[in-house]
């Protein structure tokens, strides 16, 4: 995977991780775990109207990869399903 994500460096990606979030930012850099270094990245949340949360860097852990590719590849709905109360 690791040369697949060198065509991704400097380049808006968008991410989907096993926790249902979404993030969107300039791919940074990775490690040999997949782990990878946004900037000025956002994480969207639906609540269920869509909410946008600006950072301006992160990391995100390569064992909650779920999806990565560009960015001009996504569009996002401005509503989704209401997230589920785990009790």
């Amino acid at each position: 995977m690791a040369s697949q994500l060198d065509t991704y460096i400097n380049k808006q990606v968008s991410i989907i991780t096993t926790d249902g979030k979404f993030y969107t930012g300039t791919l940074k850099g990775f490690d040999q775990a997949t782990n990878l270094f946004l900037s000025s990245s956002t994480l969207t949340l639906y609540n269920p109207l869509r909410e946008d949360i600006q950072t301006d860097s992160i990391i995100i852990r390569g064992d909650t990869l779920v999806l990565i590719g560009l960015q001009e590849s996504f569009t996002l709905p401005d509503e989704g399903p209401p997230i589920p109360q785990i009790i």
